[in-house]
């Protein structure tokens, strides 16, 4: 859980339009 938070902030820094890639990555990593 801390993992995915992490990740979320770092798409929030980032603010790109490829973060979708990074949010399906992120979900991903929240089922494992």
């Amino acid at each position: 859980m801390r993992y995915f938070q992490v990740y979320l902030n770092k798409l929030k820094s980032y603010k790109l339009p490829w973060h979708i890639e990074d949010v399906s990555m992120a979900n991903n990593l929240h089922l494992v």
